[in-house]
């Protein structure tokens, strides 16, 4: 299963996700493939899924299961039941700045943008060396119309990952929008040519 989800055959992966679960009922490995194939396409087998594997998994594995619970009741219209995933999984993992950054991605999703500044500024102050941080803030700030801070953020992240040798494309455009509404027509273009 998980080798056709990866190759981009995402029937044949149902398929064989579900052939696991014929044989083996209790693996909470092939509910996870299903789960992530359903994605936004089908909520409710997204969640359905996600649940059934972390009812199933008591390992290392369980604070991610719980992130993608999480996540699922948030895009769901769940805000109370994502909130209640994301803090078991801060029990679990005690990685307060991954359940910071959630909040912020929920509040920013719920155009609560002064919220979601607040809890990326905090993933910031916590843990200084992870840009993705950021690029988040720097979303929070486009979204609510102010591009100037913005640019401050998506540049800092941009040249902070440069810097490490890595660069990602996912948010590129958002990139460009923003050098754009602070008049770096070149650079805009650049990154929505790197989107494209």
């Amino acid at each position: 299963g998980n080798y056709y989800a990866e190759k981009g055959v995402p029937k044949r992966a149902m398929e064989e996700y579900d052939n696991a679960i014929r044989f083996n009922p209790n693996e909470w490995m092939a509910y996870f493939g299903k789960g992530e194939l359903y994605g936004h396409r089908d909520l409710v087998n997204y969640i359905e899924n996600f649940q059934k594997a972390a009812s199933l998994n008591h390992g290392t594995e369980l604070p991610d299961i719980l992130g993608s619970l999480a996540y699922g009741y948030h895009i769901a219209g769940f805000p109370d039941k994502a909130r209640y995933y994301s803090l078991e999984k801060l029990k679990l993992d005690g990685d307060s700045v991954s359940y910071f950054s959630i909040l912020g991605l929920f509040e920013m999703y719920a155009q609560n943008f002064e919220k979601a500044k607040e809890l990326f500024k905090k993933c910031i102050r916590i843990d200084s060396g992870n840009v993705y941080h950021l690029r988040e803030l720097g979303a929070s700030y486009m979204y609510n119309g102010e591009y100037k801070e913005a640019f401050k953020y998506y540049y800092r992240f941009t040249t902070g990952l440069e810097a490490s040798g890595k660069f990602t494309l996912n948010n590129t455009h958002r990139i460009g929008f923003v050098y754009m509404k602070n008049g770096y027509t070149k650079e805009a273009k650049s990154y929505f040519d790197k989107q494209i």
